[in-house]
């Protein structure tokens, strides 16, 4: 594995890093299987992450005849093939185990503030680590919607039990064009309020939309355009009664294509 992959995939989330799946399509006919791509960056530009087993908690596919696992060849890249079984909507979903980073204090106080995540900062001062490097877990919870026309699929708007996890509350490829797409952020299987979801597309990632989820964990996001979408979010908790980090942070995000 080069340096610059390195520094991507295990640098400070500081640099702010988003992390998502980028299949070769989205639509999809159930024959061609779809090469998945995990990749790191910055607004749709950044390296891709290979298959290696140790860094994956989930990889899996959702249709409408159930769940697989995604398994490759360590070192793959793209790092998993698969095809939907069944037309209709499907997941391709990725959790990754924990990993670490320990960030200056004032670099730790720049990401809180930049990802929206001010809420972190009087708890840090309550716990007397304002002045510390902060030591945190950081785990990547995406996925990605695929859509074989002509059949229901999975329904888009179940869970699919990912720590942190963005869920649409209705499938985006039967909305039309200057629709709206209702999201909610639920940690462990409960809204979380007051996150900072944003949203933009590839073909135009400068028109950015950012929006607070609600008492309810919901947000909406206003489908203007066509093209490659991403949404996404970052929530953190505090970590107790741990030797080695005080903080754990969950970065979620959600990829389609806007018909």
């Amino acid at each position: 594995m080069g340096l610059l992959l390195c520094a991507l995939l295990f640098g400070p989330p500081a640099g702010a890093h988003d992390f998502w799946l980028e299949p070769d399509r989205f639509r999809v006919d159930g024959e061609t299987p779809v090469a998945v791509t995990l990749r790191v960056g910055q607004q749709f530009k950044g390296e891709s992450v290979p298959y290696v087993a140790d860094w994956i908690d989930r990889f899996e596919i959702h249709d409408g005849e159930g769940v697989r696992a995604i398994t490759a060849q360590i070192g793959d890249d793209p790092a998993g093939r698969v095809a939907p079984r069944a037309p209709g909507a499907a997941w391709i979903a990725y959790q990754s185990r924990d990993d670490f980073v320990v960030l200056d204090p004032d670099k730790f106080r720049d990401y809180l503030v930049m990802e929206g995540m001010e809420f972190i900062l009087p708890l840090r001062d309550a716990r007397g680590l304002a002045a510390r490097p902060a030591r945190e877990y950081y785990v990547r919870c995406v996925k990605s919607l695929l859509w074989w026309p002509g059949g229901q699929g999975v329904e888009v708007a179940r869970p699919l039990g990912l720590t942190l996890e963005i869920v649409p509350q209705t499938n985006p490829y039967l909305q039309a064009v200057d629709g709206t797409l209702e999201v909610r952020v639920l940690h462990e299987g409960r809204p979380v309020p007051g996150l900072l979801v944003k949203a933009f597309t590839r073909e135009a990632p400068d028109s950015e939309q950012r929006q607070r989820t609600d008492a309810d964990g919901r947000a909406t996001v206003t489908l203007d355009r066509t093209g490659t979408w991403i949404v996404k979010t970052v929530h953190m908790v505090a970590v107790e009664d741990d030797p080695h980090g005080e903080w754990r942070s969950y970065w979620a995000s959600l990829t389609f294509a806007a018909p």
